[in-house]
């Protein structure tokens, strides 16, 4: 009876286990939670500002040199030690500032002190500048052009939140065509409960940015789409290398509704990815410290590249496979062992 027992057991997580693999693969891309594809015009925002303007997230280049002057800007959000929301990208200030300090580890009333160098990655803009507040910027920015749009690009839940708030009680009017960022899918779920408890449109983007994924490899979130179902999120953002490899995938992904959102781009390469819903492009000077002399998508040291490698997504497929022959396998064993209990429980004819 035990191994009978043993036997249905190995099955049944055999099969649970295929099922399991099988629905993470290919159950998890469900269509967005709130319709998003082809419901307005695209939108075009400049990354971090317009850089020709000033350093990238200050005032210069958000309010005077994008929103002033009628365009969209892409600003980054984070928080310091006492929560308060501020403008600025790196986990640390020293390549704005030259100061070597956290973000999340330094007081509002010691960033209010920062100063933006002049010379940032290489080009020198001539004068300085200093790190504003979320509200600050959000409040000159509709000032300044009541109809701009802005999207928000979020590092935490904390900046999340005072994002959503800030645009919620901003006096812009084209509220319903910007977008709440993030590369962290509980982060996203929460900025979509916000949005929907604030009677605003879920224009939460789960962006999937080139880099270190484990062995599961990017490839393995934009095939399954987990990370958007957790979110709840209705747009997917890909750097331009992840478009010029995964152009069916995302095709897929708007046919089931979803907005697309694409990054790393210059403004001369917008009409080679004609189906995006927001361009997030890179409008700056030369600088001599980035990659080519442009962000490209992350303003990091390193050139941003993709390779598509699909052996983690492979991987799990066959695993999950695999998984159905062993369910077989192990009832084999279980009728085996139940006709062999059988003929020994069987009585001996007598003559």
């Amino acid at each position: 009876m035990m191994g009978l027992l043993c036997s249905s057991c190995c099955g049944l997580m055999w099969l649970g286990g295929g099922i399991a693999t099988l629905a993470v693969l290919y159950g998890s891309r469900a269509p967005p939670r709130q319709m998003c594809y082809g419901q307005f015009d695209p939108v075009i925002f400049l990354h971090r500002g317009n850089l020709t303007h000033g350093q990238e997230n200050t005032l210069k280049s958000v309010v005077a040199g994008a929103a002033a002057l009628g365009a969209n800007p892409e600003i980054d959000v984070m928080s310091t030690s006492d929560k308060v929301a501020i403008i600025h990208h790196d986990d640390s200030f020293v390549r704005m500032t030259g100061v070597d300090k956290k973000v999340d580890a330094t007081p509002w009333s010691e960033v209010q002190g920062l100063t933006v160098l002049a010379e940032v990655d290489g080009y020198d803009y001539g004068t300085t500048s200093r790190v504003p507040s979320l509200d600050e910027t959000v409040t000159d920015a509709c000032a300044s052009n009541p109809t701009v749009v802005i999207d928000f690009d979020v590092k935490d839940d904390a900046s999340a939140e005072s994002s959503v708030a800030a645009w919620e009680s901003s006096s812009c009017t084209a509220k319903s065509s910007s977008i709440f960022a993030t590369g962290l899918p509980t982060t996203g779920r929460l900025m979509v409960n916000k949005l929907e408890e604030a009677g605003m449109t879920n224009h939460v983007s789960v962006y999937l940015h080139p880099g270190s994924y484990g062995p599961l490899g990017l490839y393995f979130f934009l095939k399954t789409g987990i990370f958007h179902a957790a979110a709840g999120a209705s747009i997917i953002s890909l750097h331009k290398t992840v478009w010029d490899v995964e152009m069916d995938l995302i095709t897929a992904y708007e046919e089931m509704g979803y907005c697309t959102a694409i990054y790393g781009i210059r403004p001369e390469e917008m009409s080679l990815y004609p189906s995006a819903s927001f361009y997030i492009i890179d409008e700056g000077p030369y600088f001599p410290d980035t990659p080519n002399g442009q962000y490209g998508g992350d303003g990091g040291t390193e050139i941003v590249t993709y390779d598509g490698d699909q052996s983690g997504f492979n991987g799990l497929l066959a695993l999950g496979i695999i998984c159905f022959p062993m369910l077989f396998l192990s009832w084999a064993c279980c009728c085996c062992f139940c006709c062999r209990l059988k003929k020994s429980r069987a009585v001996p004819s007598q003559e």
